[in-house]
């Protein structure tokens, strides 16, 4: 069921618009300090809304990965030519992964896990689950790339945090919310 919001401008602040738990906390503190405004525009509580979010996520992946590949084959190319095989692995591996989940690991989740699950997430685990093995192998190389996973874990550990205090405050943001979205609601 999604919700549009219509005729509030502080309605693209919701933090139920944002997915990973650090742009929900940024939303949340910026949605407490905003000033209800009036538009003639509607927006989606979908979380998968926020082109920022969604660009940001994705270019980091693709960047972090094409580091890892490029760590990985750098002993055997000089460096730039490593480094366009890790930007061309790295693409095709995020390209392929949603695919190859989709068709093995969704209908299996399913099968023994939950029939409710939509394949997006199970994906999205999936996608997620090998970037982070590939930063823990990469965390332990012996070279400049350890740097890059060691950013992504703190990052990711940030990224924790969020959640928790989200957790916590998550009577706060609903009635926050709530104030938003108000009278203002249709659902589908």
């Amino acid at each position: 069921m999604k919700r549009f919001v219509r005729n509030r401008a502080d309605a693209r602040l919701l933090p139920s618009r944002r997915d990973f738990a650090l742009f929900r906390l940024v939303a949340w503190m910026r949605l407490s300090r905003a000033k209800p405004a009036r538009t003639s525009s509607m927006f989606f509580t979908d979380r998968h809304q926020t082109a920022i979010e969604m660009w940001t996520i994705g270019l980091w992946l693709l960047a972090t990965t094409t580091l890892y590949v490029t760590d990985a084959v750098s002993h055997r190319l000089p460096f730039v030519a490593a480094l366009l095989t890790g930007f061309v692995i790295a693409l095709l591996a995020l390209q392929f992964t949603p695919v190859l989940s989709g068709l093995v690991v969704a209908p299996v989740w399913r099968s023994v896990v939950s029939r409710t699950t939509p394949p997006m997430r199970v994906n999205g685990f999936v996608v997620m689950f090998l970037f982070f093995a590939l930063t823990g192998w990469a965390a332990l190389r012996p070279s400049w790339v350890r740097y890059v996973a060691w950013w992504t874990i703190t990052v990711a550990a940030l990224n924790l945090i969020a959640a928790a205090l989200l957790y916590l405050f998550r009577d706060s943001i609903a009635r926050l919310e709530g104030s938003v979205v108000g009278g203002a609601v249709s659902e589908r």
